[in-house]
């Protein structure tokens, strides 16, 4: 019996302890929401991912606890992000930044980044109830999908001042072809196949540089890495062929031909250049953009595997105080419930048995269920057969057993309502809202209580607490 008796102790403590564990964790993801603590450490996270990839130093924090706010995203959500200093960490002399829109100074590029990759998201519709951008969750190919569409400026200023030049090599090469395109009545049937194969290779790229010249501040990122490939070699080697053959052609040509030529190989000239041009133009200004994602690409997940380390590791830390708080203001002493629990059998009992007895209740009642629906069948086909006496019978049996489900229905009903009025009354399983006079009742107890029984007391409650 003290076996059965200690077993139902120990399970009914278990329990309790689940319900507290379950109110933490509730706790906890409440507080998360509230806070969107994942959010804030990804945006962290995005920010020195960003650092990383454009090699810039994070600015030096100010004040003694900024470094421990910093790394802490609760902490940041409860006491704001702290303020950083306007010189570089290493302390070396740095120019001033320009100003923003606002008047103050220009945020470092990598959180301007952040805060434009962001706003992305948030015109995607990744916002709270509050309306305040949202980041849960963020993956590799989302976060390359969004910065396809920043400004080319974005990741290298010099990104713009490139394209600007290379915009202007499209500009003169269309005029050359144009040009060539004017004096082509002077090539022969051979060269003009050649040149309109020239055409058809350049066709695509030109078609998308004169989209993007046409794009002015509305280009993005984007649209440079759609632009469509183009073999320039195969191009330059049509060309080099369409050269030749209007030197040779030259040589032949008799003198009244020999000028519309000669400006044609003129015009062939200029392509060239342009086309070397070009070529040169284009990959100064695209292969920045390129090598910058490669490297968020590569150095995307070693950032966030950090940033899981940090947000797993203080989450704990946080799981444990935000525990403890709860343990203390439901006074919730291991003891006290192991005491209460030990010697209060009917409480026991209820925790123990309650599920036991309602789940035979509801079984019978399943029971009784399916016993009615076969009688009322057995029922009607008596009734269809003719057979009044035992339709009669099979009758009574489905009022009996109609009658048999709605009193288990009751009992249920009841079972549950005690149950709930019973739990709804914690402080009987050994759990006592700590209230304020407790509190004082505590302090005054020094100078009125005798010390060595109150330190053990106080040793006691304060070792169940953390239990």
């Amino acid at each position: 019996m003290q076996i059965n008796t200690a077993l139902d102790t120990a399970i009914a403590i278990v329990v309790i302890l689940l319900v507290l564990s379950l109110i933490v964790q509730s706790t906890q993801t409440a507080f998360k929401k509230l806070f969107k603590i994942k959010s804030r450490q990804i945006e962290a996270s995005l920010v020195d991912l960003f650092e990383t990839v454009l090699n810039e130093p994070p600015a030096k924090l100010t004040g003694r606890l900024a470094s421990i706010r910093a790394a802490s995203p609760v902490l940041a959500a409860l006491l704001g992000r702290p303020k950083k200093a306007e010189k570089p960490a290493d302390g070396a002399n740095a120019e001033p930044s320009p100003p923003s829109a606002d008047g103050g100074p220009a945020p470092p590029k990598a959180e301007a980044i952040t805060a434009a990759v962001i706003d992305r998201f948030k015109k995607m519709g990744r916002v709270a109830q509050s309306g305040k951008p949202m980041l849960d969750s963020l993956s590799k190919d989302e976060l390359l999908k969004v910065m396809g569409n920043l400004a080319p400026g974005s990741l290298d200023d010099k990104v713009i001042k490139e394209l600007g030049n290379a915009l202007d090599a499209y500009k003169t090469l269309a005029a050359a072809l144009d040009e060539v395109k004017s004096l082509a009545a002077n090539l022969t049937g051979d060269s003009s196949a050649t040149l309109a194969r020239m055409q058809q290779l350049l066709t695509p790229l030109l078609n998308d540089l004169g989209a993007l010249s046409n794009g002015g501040a509305g280009r993005v990122i984007g649209d440079l890495l759609a632009l469509r490939e183009v073999d320039l070699d195969e191009v330059l080697k049509l060309l080099g062929e369409l050269q030749s053959k209007v030197e040779a052609d030259l040589s032949k040509a008799p003198d009244s031909s020999k000028q519309g030529l000669t400006d044609l190989a003129a015009a062939l000239n200029k392509v060239a250049a342009a086309l070397s041009g070009l070529r040169q133009k284009l990959d100064a200004a695209i292969t920045p953009i390129k090598e910058k994602l490669a490297q968020v690409e590569t150095w995307f997940d070693t950032v966030m595997l950090s940033f899981e380390e940090r947000y797993s590791r203080g989450m704990k830390t946080w799981a444990v105080v935000i525990g403890f708080l709860i343990v203390i203001l439901l006074n919730a002493d291991f003891f006290k419930i192991c005491h209460t629990l030990s010697t209060n059998e009917v409480v026991r009992n209820q925790i123990v048995s309650y599920g036991e007895e309602l789940q035979k209740k509801k079984e019978d009642a399943k029971k009784t269920g399916e016993e009615v629906k076969e009688n009322a069948e057995k029922m009607k086909t008596a009734e269809s057969q003719g057979k009044a006496d035992e339709a009669a019978n099979l009758k009574k049996q489905v009022d009996n057993g109609a009658q048999k489900a709605d009193d288990l229905s009751k009992t249920i009903k009841d079972l549950k309502d005690t149950y709930d009025a019973e739990t709804a009354r914690y402080t009987s399983f050994g759990l006592d809202r700590l209230h304020w006079a407790d509190v004082q009742q505590w302090w005054h107890g020094w100078s009125t209580d005798d010390i060595a029984d109150k330190v053990k007391r106080d040793v006691m409650g304060l070792v169940g607490w953390l239990i």
